[in-house]
């Protein structure tokens, strides 16, 4: 196994007697690193590590900011990683970061395909709004939930707000990101890209939700001739990790794995295009 850990990224190559495909993984805004470290886990190394026993390599790198130049550059690295089968990259995006793949797929050449875990449908100030009383609510904490949702809703129209010169660096990220996830219709992405997809669901995700999200994404998009795949999972959240009954977050603090059924399907789909 080859594993280098630079200081903007990690590429994971498993050994084999052949050139692998390989994958781009683009993470959500929440996320602090390159791990997607969220409480006690790393739903990315879970799935960079399950990739590779499947005899598939992978880049997870950091990137602050909208992160465009970085994904770009990762592309470019695994393309060009000892073991790697350039024919075969592919971009796989998780929450924000499945709204941005497509795009990224296009801009880069030579991509062969993309996976989306958790795809957003709904803007993203809607469905984060949403979320924060929908978390809140499930925890049975209704004040808190409308002030975190009132500071959110003066937030993002500050970064509506073309005229406006602040900064609210909403979960750490930029005005400049926040306006770019603006910008996309993941479902428009998915119409106009080229590239198989698979697109892939938890649930019992509460953040991106199976009937708001990834069931109008496939409503309103179809399967195009055969080009876009779907699947949701029981049980799994919005890190496509075990949970009883209905996500609200507070399991984010809790030992859990990324589902090994989830990467199976991503790398039975990888092989077979």
């Amino acid at each position: 196994m080859i594993s280098l850990l630079l200081a903007a990224s990690a590429v994971l190559v498993p050994p084999a007697t052949r050139p692998v495909p390989a994958v781009v993984i683009v993470q959500g805004a929440g996320v602090s690193d390159r791990d997607g470290t969220i409480g006690p886990n790393k739903p990315m190394v879970d799935l960079a590590r399950g990739l590779a026993e499947r005899g598939i390599a992978s880049v997870r790198f950091d990137a602050k900011g909208a992160g465009s130049d970085a994904a770009l550059a990762a592309i470019r690295e695994i393309a060009a990683a000892r073991g790697v089968d350039a024919r075969k990259i592919f971009v796989l995006g998780h929450a924000e970061g499945a709204m941005v793949a497509p795009r990224l797929a296009e801009r880069a050449s030579g991509v062969r395909g993309v996976v989306l875990l958790a795809a957003p449908a709904r803007p993203t100030d809607e469905r984060m709004v949403e979320q924060v009383r929908t978390g809140a609510a499930l925890l049975g904490d209704a004040d808190a939930a409308e002030l975190q949702a009132s500071h959110l809703t003066e937030s993002f129209a500050t970064v509506r707000d073309p005229k406006s010169v602040t900064d609210p660096k909403i979960l750490g990220r930029p005005a400049a990101y926040w306006r770019d996830l603006l910008s996309i219709d993941l479902g428009q992405s998915m119409r106009t890209s080229k590239l198989p997809l698979l697109v892939l669901q938890g649930e019992n995700d509460f953040e991106v939700r199976k009937d708001l999200d990834f069931d109008a994404l496939r409503a309103s998009v179809g399967i195009a001739e055969g080009r876009i795949e779907y699947r949701s999972f029981p049980d799994l959240n919005h890190y496509f990790i075990k949970v009883t009954g209905m996500s609200t977050g507070s399991e984010y603090g809790r030992v859990g794995e990324l589902d090994p059924a989830v990467i199976d399907a991503i790398a039975g789909w990888i092989v077979s295009h």
